[in-house]
């Protein structure tokens, strides 16, 4: 062992042997990946209902695709509450945390900071960039799903 790798093995944050994932605690890492499974479902509900929107109702209309946005939101964003509350956040569930009408709102004030993120990242990709509508939502998806859980883990579900 070199010079250089004993003085990193004694600064390092993961214990002997671990991986660099043991720096978070083993059950916030299941706790995202609930979430992200939570998150897959509400996505499907989310984007099922954008295009459903966009193809059978706002097909005609140039700021279609901006509506059919935020109607997806609205579905994603309730099946995202009641499945977070089921699936991901179970400590705080036994607390009663984020079963009022206050955390629901707290919840949805962070949806729609998400919802104002996705719809930017829709306009710069549909009409900065020219690329199809159902390509930008699954790229803008990821950024807006960490923003949705660290903001209703810190927030909400501490």
């Amino acid at each position: 062992m070199t010079r250089g790798e004993k003085y990193f093995q004694n600064r390092t944050f993961a214990p002997k042997g671990k991986g660099v994932l043991m720096i978070l605690p083993l059950p916030m890492i299941f706790e995202f990946l609930r979430y992200a499974v939570v998150g897959g479902i509400a996505f499907l509900a989310d984007f099922g209902t954008l295009v459903g929107f966009q193809e059978l109702v706002f097909s005609q209309c140039s700021w279609g695709v901006y509506v059919s946005t935020v109607c997806g939101f609205v579905v994603g964003l309730a099946v995202n509450y009641f499945l977070s509350l089921l699936f991901v956040f179970t400590q705080a569930k036994d607390c009663g945390k984020g079963r009022s009408f206050g955390a629901f709102v707290v919840f949805g004030v962070i949806g729609l900071v998400g919802l104002g993120l996705t719809e930017l990242g829709m306009c710069l990709g549909i009409e900065c960039l020219g690329w199809n509508y159902m390509v930008v939502k699954i790229l803008v998806t990821g950024g807006v799903l960490m923003w949705n859980y660290l903001g209703r883990k810190l927030i909400i579900f501490r």
